[in-house]
Parts: structure tokens; C-alpha cells; sequence
């Protein structure tokens, strides 16, 4: 894997090109839920787990992509670790989503949070699932970036995943532009690379 490569190399590039077109091919027709960040126990992933395990038994066809979290793909049920990659690969893991997911639970810590995380998933166009804790929810729900949960159980995780596919064509497609103009009026860097190959 890319793991034993040179970076740079050819063999290193391929190595990364393989996974993209693995996590590809896995979530093919599927509607794909995605995670990007650290498995630190503010970021709530556990919660994410345990909603993909209620998702799953849907009858539709879900898949949960969390990325930066395992040493190398792996795939479990209907969920798929990626491992940690460069940003510029990360970013084409994430064109694959549908949906963001930020899953944190309802700690001081998270009520004062700066929402960095917002505004990198806001840059890629695609609607963003939060728990309800502090400046991140509110902004989700002043610019309809996409669903706030009731409350940060993996039950309301889950539910709010239901909700977001249960909208129209027409609304989803309304949240993914109010993601890109949202990513448009704050001048962090991460947004703007990432503005530059989706735009």
C-alpha cells in the first residue's frame, strides 16, 4: 500500500488512486453518509457507529464512510473505514457523500467549539447532519445547510439520516447551494481548495 511507498512516487500515487476507486465501487448506488476527522470521544463517533447499526436495518440501501480513523480500508456491514490520507485524496473520498455527518455529543467542550469542521464540509457541496451543540447547529440551521438532530443520541442520528433522504430532489439540491455560498463567504483555505475543484 501507500503506506510503503515514497511520496510522490508512482507506485505511491497508484497506491492512493486504488483506494479511491475501492471506496468507489463500495459505495456505488448507495446514498452515502460521511465522517472526516479524528475518533477522540468529543467527536462522537461511537454514536455514528451505533446509528449506522439502526440505519442498516432500513430498507434502504445506506452506506457510512469514515474517514482518518483505521490503518487501512476496511468494510463492515455498512460501514467502511478509510485510512488517514493527504487532503487532496480526502477530498475525493468526499465528492462521493451525500451527506456530512457531525456526530458530537452535548459537552461544554462542544458547546463553545469553533465550527472548523462546518465550513471544510460546506466547501464541498453536499448537506450536513450536526448534533444540536453550540455555534455549528445554529449555523446549519440559520443557512439550511441541512438537519439539525433533536437531541446527540445515536437514535436522533439516525433519525435525522432518514430525514435527510426522505427530502426532495428540489431541497436537497437547495441545501447543497446553500453549502457552497456559505464555503463561499468565509476565507478559510481548506474551503477555498476545495471551492476550486468543485465550482
Amino acid at each position: 500500500g501507500y503506506e510503503k511507498t515514497v511520496e510522490g512516487s508512482n507506485e505511491y500515487n497508484r497506491a492512493y488512486d486504488d483506494l479511491i476507486d475501492e471506496v468507489t465501487e463500495c459505495v456505488k448506488n448507495k446514498h452515502v453518509i460521511l465522517y472526516a476527522g479524528g475518533s477522540q470521544s468529543w467527536q462522537g463517533l461511537d454514536r455514528l457507529y451505533a446509528a449506522s447499526k439502526i440505519i442498516q436495518n432500513s430498507s434502504v440501501d445506506y452506506v457510512v464512510v469514515i474517514c482518518g480513523v483505521s490503518k487501512k480500508l476496511n468494510v463492515e456491514g455498512c460501514v467502511i473505514e478509510v485510512p488517514r490520507v493527504p487532503q487532496y485524496i480526502l477530498f475525493e473520498i468526499m465528492k462521493l457523500a451525500n451527506l456530512f455527518v457531525i456526530p458530537r455529543p452535548l459537552t461544554i467542550v462542544n458547546q463553545v467549539a469553533m465550527p472548523t469542521k462546518l465550513v471544510e464540509y460546506a466547501s464541498v457541496g453536499r448537506a450536513i447532519l450536526s448534533t444540536p451543540i453550540g455555534a455549528t447547529s445554529r449555523m446549519v440551521m440559520e443557512n439550511n445547510l441541512g438537519i439539525v438532530t433533536i437531541d446527540d443520541s445515536e437514535q436522533a442520528i439516525a433519525d435525522g439520516i432518514i430525514d435527510y433522504f426522505e427530502m426532495t430532489a428540489g431541497q436537497q439540491k437547495a441545501v447543497k447551494e446553500n453549502n457552497i455560498n456559505y464555503a463561499l463567504q468565509h476565507s478559510w483555505s481548506n474551503a477555498f481548495y476545495n471551492l476550486e475543484h468543485v465550482l
